[in-house]
């Protein structure tokens, strides 16, 4: 079996069935460059040459976030291939737009707690019902497996800590003793990378991560302690299971600060040392794994990764660091810490007007409440518009934008309107990005 770790929560596994041929299942979607509307980005760019692509057989969808569901990369992806697309049941809502811009997918609806069986290649899915899973509730986390290996991706939620989900984790994952068994769990790096910048002093952003690393560590003992009193079942105590974390491939807009791009404060291979060092401690003498985007990894027996050759076809362009996470020294140029009253320096308007139209203003007009749409139906009660026709084009205030219109006219011409918008009638995303003006 093999995992390329494609940035964010995104792998690709290769799993070979019983006729010996590599199965391939590609884990979510988000590949777009942007996290749209959230004044956020994607940390890695991963491009694929679709003219040498091996065959994916799968897309596994988890839910509905868009940093995991990315309508942009699939209507590209299916233009030269056609997999069949794995959708959970609490993502059916998103059918009919699916199936009108994807019209040749095979659809499968993942039902909680089925599975798919095909030439020795078992898919599993479970939504985990109990509500310490928190905001990520409707997360479905998958279980690949041949008759000698098996991935579990808990994707953006964990197993919970009651009797009968680990029960059911237990019935998933011992009923065959596989030579091999990886479990993979996302680390959000971004939280540090946030908190870090939510200071003035460089002291204090370098107190935050020696306290992230020391909460980290407490976190992880405080959960093996808790599953250890209560009698839980822990798969870290399988001698063929291992962990491995993927990231959470989030960071701040390049276009907005570079610096900010490259600033990993808690990075993956810190995290999983960390998680080592404090079970080592604990007399469970388990190593943790970071999957580091790009790379491809064969799962070995008793879990161990071996880095192999890459596929040539997938190419992830990684954005380092620029200092280790204790040396924060570069931050010091940036223009702002994140305190709005201590920012010192204006982002540029061109910047501000290039990310209003290319980053927000799609995601307003995909919007049910749509700030523009009530505007426009003043003008023309059947607006036939699209965002190509609707441009930010002035920057007069911090308290509102010029906008540039051009709905068609009776003669099915293009009229030119111009017309101020209040931010107020913004979602807080919009609005947020000007208060760095």
């Amino acid at each position: 079996m093999f995992i390329t770790p494609l940035g964010h929560t995104e792998c690709l596994i290769e799993i070979p069935n019983n006729k010996n041929e590599l199965v391939r299942i590609l884990i979510d979607s988000w590949f777009s460059d942007v996290c749209v509307g959230d004044l956020m980005a994607r940390r890695e760019r991963v491009r694929f040459d679709y003219d040498i692509l091996p065959k994916i057989d799968y897309i596994f969808i988890s839910h509905s976030h868009l940093d995991h569901l990315d309508p942009y990369f699939l209507t590209e992806f299916f233009r030269y291939q056609s997999p069949t697309l794995l959708i959970p049941e609490t993502c059916q809502f998103a059918l009919d737009i699916l199936k009108k811009y994807l019209p040749e997918a095979k659809i499968t609806i993942m039902r909680n707690n089925e599975k798919i069986l095909k030439d020795g290649v078992m898919i599993e899915w479970v939504i985990w019902s109990s509500n310490d899973v928190g905001n990520e509730e409707d997360v479905m986390t998958l279980f690949v497996s041949n008759s000698e290996s098996m991935v579990y991706h808990e994707i953006d939620t964990k197993t919970p800590f009651n009797e009968s989900e680990r029960q059911l984790l237990e019935e998933k994952i011992t009923p065959h003793r596989w030579k091999s068994l990886l479990l993979i769990e996302s680390g959000n790096e971004i939280e540090t990378q946030l908190r870090s910048l939510e200071t003035i002093k460089m002291s204090e952003r370098g107190d935050i991560v020696k306290n992230a690393e020391e909460i980290w560590s407490e976190k992880i003992s405080e959960e093996w302690q808790y599953l250890h009193d209560y009698e839980l079942y822990d798969p870290r105590y399988e001698s063929w299971v291992t962990r491995a974390w993927i990231g959470q491939g989030i960071t701040i807009p390049r276009e907005i600060d570079e610096g900010l791009s490259n600033f990993h404060p808690l990075p993956l291979s810190r995290v999983a040392s960390v998680e080592s060092q404090t079970l080592k401690g604990q007399k469970l003498p388990k190593s943790s794994f970071a999957l580091l985007p790009g790379k491809r990894y064969e799962l070995m027996k008793n879990s161990w990764l071996k880095e192999i050759p890459t596929i040539k076809s997938i190419k992830v362009e990684l954005y380092r660091t620029k200092s280790e996470h204790k040396h924060l020294s570069f931050l010091e140029r940036l223009p702002w810490p994140a305190f709005v009253s201590e920012r010192g320096e204006s982002i540029d308007n061109d910047i501000l007007l290039d990310l209003l139209n290319h980053r927000f203003l799609p995601f307003a007009l995909a919007s049910a409440s749509d700030p523009f749409h009530l505007p426009l139906q003043v003008i023309h009660s059947k607006p036939p518009f699209s965002h190509r026709t609707i441009t930010v084009i002035g920057l007069p205030s911090k308290r509102e934008i010029v906008i540039s219109l051009q709905p068609m006219d009776s003669h099915g011409q293009l009229a030119n309107m111009h017309m101020r918008k209040n931010l107020s009638s913004f979602p807080e995303s919009v609005r947020y990005i000007f208060s760095m003006i």
